[in-house]
């Protein structure tokens, strides 16, 4: 009696298990299509998740992928929480900046559109590379921006968010002249004589060892003698441990951003990463990067930031 029970229970067993892995593989077998939200056009961003889309679509049975142009990396985030339908689907491409902010409410100081804690960082495809750069070699760290005019980015941005905590606990925020915007146009007002330094952006690996700026910096580097401002190292860790940056200082040494930088000179890293909503099928993260490893090579085709993205770092 007790062997057709156990019988009975094997195959009951059995046929669970079975039914389970095969559904399993029916889903994965179904098409299923995923959405980079990837940021402007002409960023760094949108050229490697245009080509990691391109691979993920020619290299897969099963998975899709299109990349959707948004407004910047704050509004990925923004759209999975106003459009809750996206989160299934939505490959945030997201940066650290700004973290502090996320579990917070509007009252708290969070964002308008908080809070939201479901985020999950799957990979860190290179750094975002955070400095200033100026035309007056007096001006070698951001102490020395004292009372003067800053080009920086847009006021709702995260990167500038960060920013203006550590200026704060440098004692410099109230003094200074700010005007907000894109990269580009701080790098115009700043070569025109309308302020004093601007933010400058670029891309590179972990290690300190080099880094691609963006094309406007790369312009002005070229036409005029550009000096690098430093951040300073003080106040950006007190700002990291009172506020919880999600962003870190790193020391690059002379020479590195350029040939008028004699000594070390203290940058911003924000790493560039794919995030996605906690909700999302397992095993659409898992082919997600299993594709992004197997083929990380070929991404070099694509852009040439794609240099920076290591397998160790994935």
């Amino acid at each position: 009696m007790k062997r057709i029970i156990y019988g009975i229970l094997a195959t009951v067993v059995s046929v669970a298990l079975f039914t389970g892995f095969a559904g399993n593989f029916a889903n994965a077998a179904e098409p299923f299509e995923i959405q980079f939200l990837a940021g402007r056009s002409d960023s760094a961003e949108f050229a490697l998740t245009h080509g990691l889309s391109t691979l993920i679509s020619k290299h897969s049975k099963w998975l899709r992928a299109k990349v959707i142009e948004t407004p910047g990396m704050l509004a990925n985030y923004e759209l999975v929480v106003k459009k809750p339908q996206m989160k299934a689907n939505a490959i945030i491409c997201g940066v650290t900046s700004g973290a502090q902010m996320f579990p917070k409410t509007k009252a708290e100081g969070g964002f308008p559109w908080g809070p939201y804690t479901d985020h999950r960082f799957v990979a860190r495809m290179n750094e975002t590379i955070h400095t200033f750069i100026t035309l007056d070699p007096k001006i070698k760290t951001i102490n020395d921006l004292k009372g003067k005019r800053l080009a920086e980015g847009r006021k709702v941005a995260t990167r500038y968010i960060d920013n203006e905590m550590i200026f704060k606990e440098a004692g410099i925020f109230d003094t200074l002249k700010i005007s907000h915007g894109g990269t580009g146009s701080g790098i115009t007002a700043l070569r025109d004589g309308l302020v004093d330094a601007a933010v400058a952006l670029g891309t590179g690996p972990v290690d300190p060892t080099t880094w691609t700026p963006l094309a406007p910096v790369q312009e002005i580097m070229a036409s005029k003698t550009v000096y690098f401002v430093s951040y300073d190292e003080e106040a950006f860790k007190m700002a990291m441990k009172k506020h919880k940056l999600g962003t870190s200082p790193v020391t690059y040494p002379p020479k590195v951003l350029g040939p008028t930088q004699t000594e070390p000179v203290i940058i911003k890293y924000d790493p560039l990463s794919l995030v996605v909503d906690k909700s999302m099928r397992a095993d659409v993260v898992y082919e997600l990067l299993r594709i992004f490893d197997t083929y990380l090579k070929d991404l070099a085709d694509f852009t040439a930031t794609a240099k920076w993205v290591k397998k160790e770092y994935l």
